[in-house]
């Protein structure tokens, strides 16, 4: 029998239930067409997932952009909860301004200031928190 090998690929995994239903038993081949069909339905989702990706991306940089004019005065705190971290996050935003109005350039600041971590979380916690409009669905 050729041994097949395991490359973490579609090609691959088709190739190895094949394999199942040519010499496998009865519950082989079952469990090997119940495979084919979880990894058919796998592709279907990662496709429809590539083709919503540039709208995604789009509806995620203008949901950033409006954000960065929009803010809440109490983002970092929602955002980072209670704590040093909050407090410090809190500081260095109130250090970007030395009138206590906070525009984007402000706000641009402070966020390139943070380390990737904390633009991380801000970021993840813009995209879940915060729409510009009702029809952004990211």
């Amino acid at each position: 029998m050729e041994t097949v090998k395991l490359v973490p690929t579609w090609k691959a995994a088709t190739r190895i239930f094949t394999e199942v239903l040519m010499h496998g038993n009865k519950e082989g081949h079952q469990n090997a067409v119940e495979g084919l069909f979880e990894c058919a339905e796998a592709a279907d989702k990662h496709n429809e997932l590539v083709e919503k990706l540039p709208t995604i991306q789009a509806d995620a940089v203008i949901n950033f952009a409006y954000f960065t004019a929009n803010f809440p005065s109490d983002f970092i705190e929602k955002c980072w909860g209670d704590g040093w971290m909050k407090d410090h996050l809190r500081e260095k935003f109130e250090n970007t301004s030395e009138n206590n109005f906070y525009s984007m350039g402000d706000f641009m600041r402070f966020f390139m200031d943070l380390d990737d971590e904390n633009r991380k979380i801000l970021i993840k916690w813009i995209n879940k928190n915060y729409k510009a409009f009702d029809y952004l669905n990211v």
